[in-house]
């Protein structure tokens, strides 16, 4: 046992020890080291060593558990984006409002639906230092893109498993879209009926929808628009989760007449308004059917 914990600190002091994150145990060949337990703070955690180190001499123990927290610490420089962001809320010129958002976001890993958030008692200059800080105000939620990874989610998770939470584990990669049956929604995707988009994509579409919108006043003067769902179904969302997303964002669509009896050739393609969604209503259910190249 004293020869492997002197070859595991040689091993992490040249980077080349293989060790793996379970939930919040931190192993070595399959083998417990250490739990990651809570600290001060969400993002200062401790490490208790498993019970079967207790056999080895107190100072090589110690080594050990100082190589192991140096590794670990490693892996929380992934989630330096969120430290940012607490340190932030510890500044008193932020003032309470943003001070009390940024909190939540470091609660909720860098990931906040946007309902309910604070946002709406920011100033312009507040919301500006927001996007400074790196957080990215989306149409549904607020979230720091650079969290969107397996890394930092995995480092994330490890975190919140230290104090007990049951949140799913985040997905091994990040694909836009996952399907979502009989499962609870990862982290760092929005759930929209049978399927999960992940939150960037979902407001890269979102945004893509609000200047298809503008364009069309600016050209034509009409209120109403046509939304071609190509690139979400590109991204393997299926037509009616697309449209689930657009309403939720405010979106509303208008069903076009029936063809006329005895005519033939495609359907009009449904037209959409946009109104901003009230905040704290409840969101539509359902969606209207869309046909590829028709939103």
């Amino acid at each position: 046992l004293t020869a492997r914990a002197e070859e595991l600190i040689a091993g992490l002091a040249a980077e080349a020890a293989a060790l793996t994150l379970d939930g919040a145990t931190i192993n070595w060949d399959d083998e417990p080291l250490a739990k990651i337990v809570p600290g001060r703070s969400p993002l200062a955690p401790q490490l208790q060593g498993d019970g079967a180190l207790d056999a080895l001499p107190p100072e090589l123990r110690r080594r050990l558990l100082e190589a192991v927290g140096g590794w670990f610490e490693r892996r929380l420089e992934l989630l330096a984006p969120l430290r940012r962001l607490d340190a932030a809320s510890t500044d008193p010129a932020a003032g309470p409002e943003l001070r009390a958002l940024l909190i939540r976001l470091v609660e909720h890993g860098g990931m906040l639906e946007r309902e309910g958030a604070g946002l709406d008692r920011l100033d312009r200059p507040k919301r500006a230092r927001l996007g400074n800080l790196g957080v990215r105000i989306g149409a549904l939620d607020l979230f720091v893109p650079a969290l969107l990874k397996p890394g930092p989610l995995a480092a994330w998770h490890a975190l919140q498993m230290a104090t007990g939470c049951t949140d799913p584990a985040p997905l091994g990669a990040m694909p836009a879209v996952v399907p979502l049956t009989h499962k609870a929604c990862p982290p760092g995707y929005r759930a929209l009926g049978k399927q999960a988009l992940r939150l960037d994509m979902a407001e890269k579409l979102l945004r893509e929808a609000h200047g298809i919108r503008v364009a069309t006043a600016s050209s034509s003067g009409r209120g109403s628009f046509v939304l071609d769902p190509a690139r979400a179904v590109s991204m393997g969302l299926s037509t009616a989760s697309y449209a689930l997303l657009l309403r939720r964002a405010g979106f509303q669509p208008s069903v076009p007449r029936a063809l006329a009896e005895g005519a033939f050739g495609p359907s009009a393609p449904p037209r959409w308004r946009w109104r901003p969604p009230r905040r704290g209503g409840n969101e539509p259910l359902g969606a209207v059917p869309v046909a590829p190249g028709n939103a």
